[in-house]
């Protein structure tokens, strides 16, 4: 779905990813959204040292500046998998300029229809409109408040008062029906990329390495 990339080509040999700019599109602090941005976003993600997004850029070997608005990534072999990765934190695209900076994880700068405003340890996170988001028309909260609250329990009493929240992540699987059958709210169900595996060490000749091979065959 285009957002920051209005289209996109694939080579013949399927390692050449080309991506093809918004124009006029600036991040948050005025920095110009280009090509130059693109490749120094995916450059610090391979390198940096302590990067988390490096696993899933390694098909990439390198990142090419066309022109200001065309950037191209060259993949060491074809990788399907690349083009869901880019829909999530790999292609969430930071600041240049303040990434650049010491103080970048108390300040995150972006670019989206909302912009970081502040953060209050173990109680919330506030964001607040960006009137320069190249889309900012169809956006129409002023400000958006993360509060983080584990307890399912409490999150959906919270939600019922209207007090506190107008939006919950995720119900306990014992509250959904009472929350589909509440004429006061909406229930809806997200599609995800996400995923939970069973991974099981089945190295060594071991006689629990044998039982577990045996039981799971």
């Amino acid at each position: 779905m285009p957002e920051l990339a209005t289209s996109w080509d694939l080579s013949d040999n399927q390692k050449d990813l080309t991506f093809h700019l918004r124009e006029g599109v600036t991040f948050q602090d005025g920095t110009p959204f280009d090509a130059a941005a693109v490749k120094a976003n995916f450059d610090r993600s391979m390198t940096l040292p302590d990067s988390l997004r490096k696993a899933e850029l390694i098909s990439v070997d390198s990142v090419e500046v066309i022109d200001p608005l065309t950037v191209t990534l060259h993949l060491k072999s074809p990788d399907s998998t690349l083009m869901s990765q880019l829909t999530g934190q790999p292609g969430m695209m930071m600041s240049p300029t303040a990434f650049a900076k010491d103080n970048f994880s108390q300040h995150p700068v972006c670019v989206g229809p909302h912009k970081f405003k502040e953060r209050v340890q173990n109680d919330k996170i506030v964001l607040e409109k960006d009137p320069t988001y190249y889309d900012a028309a169809h956006f129409h909260f002023d400000t958006v408040t993360y509060m983080p609250v584990p307890d399912a329990t409490v999150r959906l009493a919270n939600l019922r008062s209207g007090a506190s929240f107008q939006l919950i992540e995720r119900v306990a699987p014992s509250d959904a029906a009472s929350v589909k059958n509440d004429q006061s709210l909406g229930f809806a169900t997200v599609p995800s990329l996400g995923w939970r595996g069973l991974e099981i060490n089945l190295k060594g000749d071991s006689a629990i390495a044998k039982d577990v091979r045996e039981a799971f065959d």
